[in-house]
């Protein structure tokens, strides 16, 4: 491996690790608790991405292991869609709807069973219409 492929080893197992012991348990507080849980999964991957921009490349001096050039090349459109995604479901969950939708959804205990797929097609399709974030192709 070379320099670059392990300092990006590094900084994403320094990644991996900050995710896991953000909050470890109840009785035990992870390195959150030192900034008063200001700090999320979001902050970590921020200063990590930052780092990759920071860290030598060592193949030539002034050359890091990412760059604006490099990073244009990002697929931003799946990025964003996953962004969008995350938002879309922490949206739900702070709304409550996460509560409301089982309890709107108990009339499928007693539809038969051949009938539940198709209605929760019907269902997924139509949340997805107002959902997606994708724009159309030509």
């Amino acid at each position: 491996m070379a320099f670059a492929e392990k300092m990006v080893l590094a900084v994403f197992s320094v990644l991996i690790v900050l995710w896991m012991t953000r909050s470890i348990t109840d009785d035990i507080p992870g390195w959150a608790a030192l900034l008063n849980g200001q700090a999320g999964d979001g902050t970590v991957s921020v200063m990590m991405a930052t780092l990759l921009f920071i860290i030598p490349n060592k193949k030539q001096k002034v050359e890091k292991l990412m760059d604006w050039n490099k990073c244009k090349k990002l697929p931003w459109n799946i990025i964003l869609l996953l962004g969008a995604g995350f938002a879309i479901a922490d949206g739900v969950w702070t709304s409550g709807l996460t509560d409301i939708l089982p309890k709107a959804l108990d009339f499928l205990e007693e539809v038969p069973y051949l009938a539940i797929a198709p209605a929760v097609c019907l269902i997924s399709g139509t949340i997805t219409e107002f959902t997606s974030t994708m724009p159309l192709q030509p």
